[in-house]
């Protein structure tokens, strides 16, 4: 049982992990078959019998949605000096096959920039929207369609007096995505004019 003795104790970090349902876990048991994993893999890899191969996947419904109840993602405002939720609200859209929205709160895969200004921009979403919010209380302040889902933290930049928000929307390879490419796409204020 040498290969486990990095866990202070199996059975507790499995209890942590499953602490929302109650599943009365044998050490003994537990520890038995640990080892007799690792005896078998040690068998096999000597051999050449086993590839060791790490991946990640989706839980999803029948219909190919996240299979937990919606909002399936969102963005939330904590306090850094007392560790509170000042505010959280769902993120993104999901739309069905004939566009209609099914969830008000998506997965995303791209990220959050907050300027000075109190404006929080963010991407990332399968609906392949930008959008800025307030970061006082997370209201939504615009929004505007990509060419492909954001895939990268929003960036922002001076010049010439003017400062823009730039998204880097190239979509996305997982579940949800539908279409990927390679687009820059840099906004800035209507009010703004460069001054050459």
């Amino acid at each position: 049982m040498q290969k486990y003795n990095q866990f202070k104790s199996p059975i507790k970090e499995l209890k942590e992990y499953h602490k929302d349902i109650d599943i009365n876990f044998d050490e003994k048991f537990l520890l038995e078959m640990l080892e007799n994993f690792n005896k078998y893999d040690s068998f096999l890899k000597k051999f050449n019998l086993l590839k060791i191969n790490g991946f990640w996947q989706l839980l999803l419904d029948d219909k190919g949605y996240p299979a937990s109840k919606p909002p399936w993602g969102g963005i939330a405002k904590i306090n850094m000096n007392n560790g509170l939720l000042e505010w959280k609200i769902p993120f993104g859209k999901r739309l069905n096959a004939n566009k209609q929205i099914i969830s008000v709160g998506d997965k995303n895969f791209g990220g959050v920039l907050s300027t000075s200004s109190q404006i929080i921009f963010a991407t990332g979403t399968p609906d392949e929207m930008a959008r800025a919010f307030s970061l006082r209380d997370g209201r939504l302040l615009w929004e505007k369609k990509l060419p492909f889902a954001g895939s990268a933290p929003p960036m922002t930049y001076l010049h010439k007096g003017c400062q823009y928000v730039v998204f880097t929307s190239t979509g996305g390879q997982f579940v949800g995505f539908d279409k990927k490419g390679a687009n820059t796409v840099a906004y800035k204020l209507d009010s703004c004019v460069n001054k050459y």
